[in-house]
């Protein structure tokens, strides 16, 4: 039971983390992600994430957009996915978690703006 809260404690925290992007809110650097995080409590956060930005891409109007997000992170091999991200949180960390997958999620389906239907 207290790792089912402790879950759903990290999965809130994830997406108050993701949608404060833009108010200068403190959030997990690549590195207090990678050292904190076990690998499922990592692979959590990183889910929620995916999911709130498609949420979002969704909420704008871009259905495209937010469907290639989900498709993106949860191809069949969907842990190359998550992989792919953690490479970056290691490569950069001292940056926030939250804009490295903003990044990366436009690198694979393009910016807002743009409209790309697929990885």
């Amino acid at each position: 039971m207290k790792t089912h809260i402790k879950k759903i404690v990290l999965a809130v925290a994830s997406v108050f983390s993701f949608l404060n992007l833009t108010s200068g809110a403190q959030a997990f650097t690549g590195k207090e992600l990678m050292a904190t995080f076990s690998r499922d409590e990592r692979h959590m956060y990183l889910t929620a994430l995916i999911h709130m930005a498609s949420y979002q891409a969704v909420l704008d109007g871009d259905k495209l957009r937010g469907q290639c997000i989900m498709d993106w992170y949860h191809a069949p091999d969907h842990l190359k996915s998550a992989a792919y991200i953690e490479r970056f949180l290691q490569e950069y960390p001292d940056k926030e978690a939250a804009p490295i997958v903003v990044v990366l999620i436009n690198r694979e389906c393009g910016k807002p703006s743009e409209g790309k239907s697929g990885p």
